[in-house]
């Protein structure tokens, strides 16, 4: 699959949420060599990510794209201008049902799910935070996945 393709899509879905509103959308796409995956399991990674990153800008601010590839692997980058995560909680943030959400907005397993699939694919991912100036994740997929 084109993951290009795959995040232009999560963006159609997210953008159906009210919570989108005024968000501006910045794609830094380079043509990357096409991921062999489940395509609901990428499309749950980026939409929960997205979904995140709306959330975080209270429907205003800028989101960033990106892909690029590197060697064997493609890296995907998601990007925001929110509230970011304060440094204490950037390590908890994977674990189950950890939640930096009031009450009744979250579940605390959106990203543990998005890290479940992405180590199952052989991948890693990781966070950028900073309070007040927003939180970006980065993705690298191997190519070539041993299931």
């Amino acid at each position: 699959m084109d993951l290009n393709e795959r995040l232009e899509e999560a963006v159609k879905m997210v953008r159906r949420s009210s919570a989108f509103r005024h968000v501006e959308i910045v794609k830094q796409f380079h043509s990357v060599t096409p991921l062999i995956a489940r395509r609901s399991e990428i499309d749950q990674v980026f939409v929960n990510l997205i979904t995140n990153a709306v959330q975080a800008m209270e429907g205003n601010g800028c989101l960033t794209l990106g892909t690029e590839q590197e060697g064997d692997a493609i890296k995907v980058a998601i990007g925001d201008t929110g509230c970011g995560i304060p440094p204490q909680l950037v390590t908890r943030i994977f674990d189950p049902f950890f939640t930096t959400k009031e009450s009744g907005k979250g579940t605390g397993l959106g990203l543990s799910i998005v890290y479940q699939i992405v180590s199952n694919y052989g991948g890693r991912i990781s966070v950028e935070s900073e309070p007040g100036h927003g939180t970006k994740f980065i993705m690298i997929l191997p190519l070539r996945i041993d299931r």
